[in-house]
């Protein structure tokens, strides 16, 4: 079906606001802007094209957040280098007028402790019987690596501030599980910090948290 155009998303180039695509097939509920998107879609449910669940890596770290309880879930194979990041964000590193919370941000990306490299991420948050909780999903190259990376994020997280409270990220954290398993670097943080799940886009809609930096 095609819901109704979203008027409160009117704008000069969209004077009537803009239309979105829902399909329900089964248990599955499918939305997209756009109509070759839906069908792509339809068409990877029925398996008439290829998906990213044929790919084994995308579909064990998307297969995580699911078993880790969470509700929400982003995932990103977009590099979180540190060069990549201060690339992204050269002009604000270069800036001399920074204010407090920019240039947090800019002394986080240059924080030297680093996670060795890993390959994709997943992020959400959740609720189980120990309280609300941010998940943490790193797909590592190798088990070795996500066990290096299991310790190396404590680090981080004891060390690091989050840039927009401005505050140690382990004053966020009330208790935290971090472990490897297998090639998968597996984090539930514990307390408020549940609310920055989202912000792990390298140059997304809203704020960038570089808390998973690596090499």
């Amino acid at each position: 079906m095609t819901h109704p155009p979203a008027l409160w998303m009117r704008a000069a180039l969209r004077p009537v606001g803009r239309g979105h695509r829902l399909a329900l097939i089964d248990d599955f509920i499918f939305w997209n802007l756009w109509t070759d998107g839906i069908q792509e879609m339809i068409d990877a449910h029925d398996g008439n094209i290829e998906s990213l669940a044929d790919i084994e890596d995308y579909r064990s770290l998307a297969e995580a957040p699911v078993e880790m309880d969470t509700v929400t879930a982003f995932l990103s194979s977009e590099s979180q280098a540190q060069s990549h990041v201060a690339d992204v964000y050269r002009q604000v590193i270069d800036d001399p007028d920074n204010n407090e919370r920019r240039q947090t941000l800019v002394e986080e990306i240059q924080r030297p402790l680093l996670l060795r490299p890993y390959l994709a991420l997943a992020t959400g948050a959740g609720i189980d019987e120990n309280g609300y909780f941010m998940a943490i999903v790193l797909m590592n190259p190798s088990e070795a690596v996500a066990q290096e990376n299991a310790a190396l994020l404590e680090q981080r997280i004891s060390e690091a501030k989050n840039v927009v409270e401005m505050r140690e990220w382990s004053d966020l954290i009330q208790s935290m599980e971090i472990e490897g398993q297998g090639r998968l670097t597996l984090a539930k943080l514990y307390g408020s910090v549940c609310t920055h799940w989202g912000s792990f886009e390298v140059l997304g809609a809203g704020p960038y948290e570089p808390l998973l930096l690596h090499e």
